[in-house]
């Protein structure tokens, strides 16, 4: 009974070893020899470099101390908080294009791998995570990204940027009508580098000033003084 019972003790510690990663030799090095080891190499279940460190040689670590973190940067997630708005034009799958200030030649391409169901109630934004393979391992943890996300595509009614400007809080174009230029209130969606979408106050078709249009502006808060 006492030899089964310190089968089973011997068993029990064999299996705590596998189990915390030691290799086969070495546990029967152990059982050979009945010594204890020194230095016992560990191996990792995947593969990746070490992100977090915590630990002095010859400190006596606690079973729920967390010692070391193993990070796999072959790929990584990209995290971006988008406008509520603009939720809708994206999808899982979506293309996206990351840049980062320490490759300002180079462009990443990933796609949305995630969108949040939640909105948060301050700053109105979903966030959104993007996947990119990393097989160069030049993107680290917690670098700043610049991204851009390509939405489906649409047909909206465009105005040029140039040709907008804001007065007594509204966005106003000056529109030929004849040979005159008209103020005419705009409401605007999402916009791009250099247009903004027309939801109202404007059609296909309509004229409007680009250059010029501050100076017209100017014009037309002197004659109304």
């Amino acid at each position: 009974a006492e030899t089964a019972l310190a089968k089973q003790h011997v068993n029990t510690l064999v299996q705590r070893l596998s189990f915390v990663g030691v290799q086969k030799d070495l546990v029967k090095q152990v059982l050979a020899h009945g010594k204890i080891i020194e230095q016992i190499p560990m191996r990792a279940r995947l593969a990746g470099v070490i992100t977090h460190q915590d630990a002095a040689v010859g400190e006596l670590i606690e079973p729920s101390k967390r010692i070391l973190t193993i990070t796999d940067l072959s790929s990584v997630v990209v995290s971006v908080d988008i406008p509520e708005v603009q939720v809708k034009w994206i999808e899982i799958g979506s293309p996206a294009h990351i840049k980062i200030a320490s490759y300002a030649d180079k462009v990443f391409k990933g796609q949305v791998s995630y969108i949040s169901d939640t909105v948060d109630p301050e700053t109105r934004t979903v966030p959104v995570k993007v996947k990119l393979s990393n097989p160069a391992l030049l993107l680290k943890t917690n670098m700043f990204a610049e991204i851009e996300l390509e939405g489906s595509p649409r047909t909206v009614l465009a105005c040029p940027k140039d040709a907008v400007q804001e007065r007594d809080g509204h966005k106003i174009v000056f529109v030929k009508d004849g040979g005159e230029y008209k103020p005419q209130r705009l409401e605007l969606g999402s916009d791009t580098e250099s247009y903004y979408e027309v939801l109202s106050g404007l059609e296909a078709g309509d004229e409007v000033v680009t250059q010029g249009s501050l100076l017209l502006k100017t014009e037309l808060t002197f004659k109304q003084r």
